[in-house]
């Protein structure tokens, strides 16, 4: 009488309803990791994005700053050139003068 109410009670399952239920708690917990994994790589991805956006700018200050010192070099240059020539009309007009006396 006591298996019985046993039966009644607790029906026996069949090994492939255990096979199924455990198949069933390994795909929920599948599918939860899969959506812990695609947070962190939406995390990662958006931290990636913030990177870039501040890699751009710091590159666009950076070619700001290396168009301001290529003028600076050209006017430098420009300014030593005239300077060359300065010295040459000066040297010139010592000899000249020289030369005249």
């Amino acid at each position: 009488m006591a298996e019985e109410t046993r039966k009644e009670v607790a029906p026996t399952l069949s090994p492939w309803d255990l096979v199924l239920w455990k198949l069933d708690l390994l795909d929920k917990r599948i599918e939860a990791m899969d959506q812990g994994l695609n947070r962190r790589i939406d995390r990662v991805e958006e931290r990636m994005d913030r990177f870039e956006q501040r890699m751009d700018r710091e590159i666009g200050g950076l070619r700001g700053e290396l168009s301001e010192l290529r003028q600076e070099v050209s006017s430098t240059r420009a300014s030593f050139t005239i300077l060359e020539f300065t010295a040459v009309l000066g040297f010139l007009a010592v000899l000249v003068s020289i030369w005249l006396r």
